[in-house]
């Protein structure tokens, strides 16, 4: 019975021991240091679709969010299947990473309540950050934005989400117009 204590007593102080881990700064994402123009040029769609799917988030329209995410689907699936770079490598993880985002997209546009929503915004956020840094995206900043806090103890890390400006209004506050300055710019993350 004292070496099952014991063995518990080790295995609590190690846990406590533990928790500073979740204050380290995490990135989801890696940035790959080869790139290629075409690739980011075909990237510069799902930006300017991924904004409006933002501005539709931030106005808290569930249809106008489901029309703005099915676009969105359309647009990643139609890039998924084009061959766009003649570098394998990048094409092979742009055509990967695209699936994964429009899987998230998907999932997005089967939730039915706005918290759910926002989860699945944040994830399709950060997919789409795993997209551009596969492909080593440099061609314009991106700005990375995180709310810093749990919302309904939903997302451990806070929620993020991505703009080409310094400065953004929280898309997870609908109902505030709160200004929120950028946590880093996305090519200097690495």
């Amino acid at each position: 019975m004292r070496k099952i204590l014991l063995v518990v007593i080790v295995l609590v102080a190690f846990a406590c021991n533990d928790s500073k881990l979740s204050e380290k700064k995490v990135n989801y994402w890696s940035f790959n240091s080869q790139h290629d123009p075409l690739l980011e040029q075909a990237s510069d769609g799902l930006i300017a679709q991924y904004a409006r799917l933002l501005q539709s988030v931030s106005g808290g329209d569930t249809i106008q969010i489901f029309g703005a995410a099915k676009e969105f689907i359309t647009l990643a699936d139609t890039l998924q299947n084009q061959v766009i770079s003649n570098d394998t490598s990048l094409q092979k993880a742009f055509s990967q990473e695209l699936g994964h985002l429009s899987a998230e997209l998907k999932g997005l546009v089967m939730e039915q309540y706005i918290n759910d929503i926002h989860l699945s915004f944040n994830m399709t956020s950060i997919q789409l950050l795993h997209l551009l840094g596969a492909i080593g995206y440099q061609k314009q900043s991106i700005y990375i934005f995180n709310t810093g806090v749990k919302k309904r103890e939903m997302e451990e890390d806070g929620f993020t989400w991505l703009a080409l400006t310094k400065k953004s209004s929280n898309p997870y506050l609908t109902n505030e117009n709160q200004e929120v300055t950028a946590i880093q710019i996305f090519q200097e993350s690495n």
